[in-house]
């Protein structure tokens, strides 16, 4: 987990219900940082879709996001 996921912002993200809310959550993330989000990874860009789809809660985006690429 990435510590400004911890951050007062990430709340947001968090407590987002629906997928207009979660899709301007995340918008508004993205404002905020655009280049940061915009070298998302493909894979890292598929778990913000599955987010905003309501298939992911953000807490398992940070988990996925982090997660290491290859098991041992």
């Amino acid at each position: 987990m990435l510590p400004e996921d911890d951050d007062i912002h990430f709340q947001a993200l968090r407590n987002a219900q629906t997928q207009p809310q979660r899709q301007q959550v995340l918008a508004q993330l993205h404002a905020v940082d655009p280049a940061r989000y915009a070298a998302a990874p493909a894979r890292v860009q598929r778990l913000y879709e599955g987010y905003v789809a309501g298939e992911l809660c953000w807490d398992d985006v940070c988990a996925l996001r982090d997660a290491p690429l290859h098991l041992p």
